[in-house]
């Protein structure tokens, strides 16, 4: 009831500065008209160098709706639909209205230089601090432009904001964005316990994983969001009673929760988008074997056709059947001594002698031709190099990505 009766007090002050009308120069000015508030048709005119989908535009006009409400939220998309472009947009709109305003965006490592790059591309005129590096690296950084505040963002990961947490608590930022927030769901986490120290008016999150059926866990997303509103765990799980509820009756709480979470979430999937693209098809081809295949796949089956008849089975002989006969579908080059040479002269023998290659061969010239791209997997490195030497010798430009 206690906890209801908080998200009604949030909804009645959501609705009366709903009616509050956003003035470029002043901000919120008294009450004119009802449900009067900020809706972008087209994208910031600062944002450059790219067009805005349309899913994405709405994207940034919740963001701009409940940053005019002042309430912190959820950017939950699925993988994919762009929440860094969204998260830029939304720093673009803010600065056509103050350009003094700073931010800070935590990202996990292997992310970072995909958001250097997106910040440069779509707002070049904007001032990012890229605080990573070793500890001399940092330090520069510290002393010239972070104490200086010779920044509109600062660009960090989750280990370098751990260590640097002395210099960063220091300021006051319009926004914390935090990418790959379910890293927050662990409140005893040194991470989570440190960004809990940092100061800002408003504080976004960016994830791609739905939030999961665990109070706990929610709890510490709304205290980082909400801490005047959600500050004691011990109080939230009171308030639910948790021990006496059965496992069907958390399901129904955490349902609940995620009822009264909608208004701080915004969640979309691939399938619910439109793209304006043809549906995905799926064409499977079965092929046959080349002569060199089905002769070495007889061989392999009549050397062992005792442990293939055999009654008790032995499993692990199995499966190293298996792997040698699969390796002959693939290409009869993984075995050794097979391939003519030396020397080892790349030659239409690559293609010839395995069928999955000669039909592969058939496509990708096709495709080459109408400029088109193409991903290839193989769950097996050698097979790589195999189709390294075939790229190489067709003159096919590629990319080769290992592990």
């Amino acid at each position: 009831i206690l906890f209801i009766y908080i998200m009604i007090m949030d909804k009645q002050e959501a609705e009366t500065n709903a009616k509050r009308h956003f003035d470029s120069e002043t901000g919120f000015t008294e009450p004119e008209e009802e449900n009067e508030y900020v809706h972008l048709e087209k994208q910031p005119s600062n944002l450059v160098n790219g067009q805005l989908k349309e899913y994405q535009l709405e994207a940034l006009n919740w963001l701009i709706h409940i940053h005019n409400l002042n309430v912190n939220g959820i950017l939950a998309d699925e993988m994919g639909l762009g929440k860094t472009i969204q998260t830029i947009s939304l720093i673009a709109y803010l600065h056509l209205k103050d350009q003094t305003l700073c931010h800070l965006i935590i990202v996990p490592k292997v992310t970072i230089k995909n958001w250097e790059r997106e910040l440069h591309k779509w707002r070049p005129d904007l001032k990012v601090c890229f605080f990573y590096g070793d500890k001399d690296e940092r330090k520069i950084l510290t002393d010239y432009t972070i104490k200086n505040e010779k920044f509109n963002v600062i660009l960090t990961t989750f280990e370098c904001a751990m260590k640097e947490k002395t210099a960063l608590t220091k300021f006051k930022f319009e926004y914390i964005i935090i990418d790959e927030a379910h890293r927050l769901k662990n409140d005893q986490a040194k991470f989570s316990l440190i960004i809990r120290q940092f100061t800002s008016k408003h504080r976004l999150l960016l994830t791609g994983t739905p939030l999961q059926n665990n109070l706990h866990e929610l709890w510490s997303l709304l205290n980082f969001l909400m801490p005047n509103k959600f500050p004691d765990a011990e109080e939230f799980d009171r308030t639910f009673n948790l021990d006496a509820a059965t496992t069907e009756e958390q399901l129904k709480i955490v349902k609940q929760i995620h009822n009264l979470l909608k208004p701080y979430v915004l969640r979309r999937l691939k399938s619910e988008i439109e793209f304006k693209l043809p549906p995905k098809k799926e064409i499977y081809l079965y092929v046959g074997l080349s002569d060199l295949q089905k002769d070495m796949y007889k061989k392999i089956l009549s050397k062992n056709i005792d442990v293939v008849n055999e009654d008790s089975k032995d499993r692990i002989q199995l499966l190293n059947i298996l792997m040698q006969l699969k390796k002959v579908c693939n290409h009869p080059y993984l075995f050794p001594k097979i391939e003519p040479g030396p020397p080892y002269i790349d030659g239409e023998h690559l293609v010839y002698n395995s069928m999955k290659l000669k039909i592969l061969d058939v496509l990708l010239k096709k495709i080459h031709q109408e400029g088109n791209k193409v991903l290839v997997f193989s769950q097996m490195t050698t097979l790589l190099n195999i189709l390294d030497d075939y790229c190489r010798y067709r003159g096919f430009k590629y990319v080769r990505i290992d592990g």
